[in-house]
């Protein structure tokens, strides 16, 4: 068995910066709060795209309409996001200054390296991405977006953006991921065991919040169904403790002397007379 098939290679370059730029538009029509880095990073990868493809155009725009068509990436806006791909840290000032979100519109005060002078980077996040090189040189690894705020007073959102852009730059040099077999199955069976860990504990939280729910609005519940549950009890008690005062046979005996066209004989008066004189006291109370 060759070496090769203890690995699994992921696409290659220009189908990853597809499936990036699928992302990326995904990205800008859910969250109005992400447009910014997602036009970004689209622009970016659009221009990757057109510069893996050399000074083919043809080939590059065959490959752009095939993968995504017209109707998602404009051919107007294509040429200015790819230009904007070119110049990213420019792109990103302009983006955070603007509350536009016309490609067309906010290229109109676009500044770019064919427009004129680039402009610099912003004085706190220059410091901040040598701040962070830096530490890497020192330590063999980069800082964290909290200590990089924390030790050049930047925002957090700054300095989250500036380890973006050096991992950014880095990620198309490092060549093709592999993973041996034995590295993806341990990888497959963390995401189980966490995705099932977020399952359980969404129960959990789901559960809690009905029972909440529930005691919020039924808090004496408990207590009446308590109280029903003794009532109830209480009847059944009291229904098998009944005793009937008469028999079916002695109380159609009764009915029938009672009846006015009755022929009943003397010795079946007499007997319907014992019986009903002898629960004189359980009917009237009385002796």
């Amino acid at each position: 068995m060759s070496t090769d098939d203890n690995i699994v290679k992921l696409p290659d370059r220009l189908e990853r910066r597809a499936q990036k730029i699928d992302a990326a538009i995904t990205r800008r029509g859910k969250a109005d709060a992400d447009w910014r880095e997602a036009t970004l990073e689209l622009a970016v990868e659009l221009a990757g795209a057109r510069a893996d493809h050399g000074k083919n155009d043809s080939s590059f725009g065959k490959w752009l309409d095939g993968r995504f068509g017209d109707n998602v990436l404009p051919p107007k806006e294509r040429s200015i996001l790819i230009r904007w791909g070119n110049d990213p840290d420019q792109t990103r000032i302009i983006l955070e200054k603007t509350e536009s979100r016309s490609i067309q519109g906010i290229d109109l005060t676009f500044v770019s390296s064919n427009k004129g002078p680039p402009a610099k980077p912003a004085p706190k996040r220059e410091m901040a991405q040598t701040y962070a090189l830096a530490v890497e040189a020192t330590s063999g690894k980069l800082p964290t977006a909290p200590q990089i705020a924390r030790d050049v007073s930047v925002s957090p959102c700054t300095a989250t953006n500036v380890l973006r852009d050096i991992r950014s730059r880095r990620s198309e040099a490092d060549g093709p991921v592999v993973f041996t077999k034995a590295q993806e199955a341990h990888v497959n069976a963390a995401i189980t065991r966490r995705t099932r860990e977020l399952e359980d504990s969404f129960s959990e939280r789901i559960r809690k919040a009905a029972q909440e729910l529930y005691d919020k609005n039924f808090p004496d519940f408990q207590e009446e169904l308590n109280r029903a549950h003794r009532t109830e009890k209480y009847y059944r008690k009291l229904i098998d403790m009944h005793q009937p005062i008469l028999t079916d046979a002695e109380f159609l005996l009764i009915l029938a002397c009672l009846h006015p066209d009755n022929s009943a004989s003397n010795e079946r008066r007499e007997t319907a007379f014992r019986t009903f004189n002898a629960v004189k006291f359980r009917l009237t109370g009385k002796a």
